[in-house]
């Protein structure tokens, strides 16, 4: 069995993704999969959205990003840290 510390250490934020589309099984499979997660007293706050068309996507990117509470370097409270060797998932993201 694997311990937090290895699957903290394993797990990566993937902000570098590829055209490829993800069946939609596959997104179901990963959706149904999610909701087994525990979370804080077992109050399971997450949603889920599925958006496949691309303009769509762009919109909330751009909301996203203006809305984004500013830059790294302006902001001394955040923090962004890189782990060495972290995987991708593949077909998800490209290095």
């Amino acid at each position: 069995m694997e311990t937090i510390k290895t699957i903290a250490r394993r797990r990566t934020t993937c902000r570098n993704f590829t055209d490829e589309l993800l069946p939609r099984e596959k997104i179901t499979r990963l959706i149904n999969d999610a909701v087994w997660v525990p979370s804080g007293t077992n109050n399971q706050p997450w949603r889920f959205v599925v958006i496949t068309d691309k303009a769509k996507m762009k919109d909330y990117s751009d909301a996203a990003k203006k809305n984004w509470p500013g830059k790294p370097e302006q902001k001394k409270t955040i923090r962004h840290y890189v782990p060495v060797n972290t995987p991708c998932v593949p077909g998800a993201c490209r290095t």
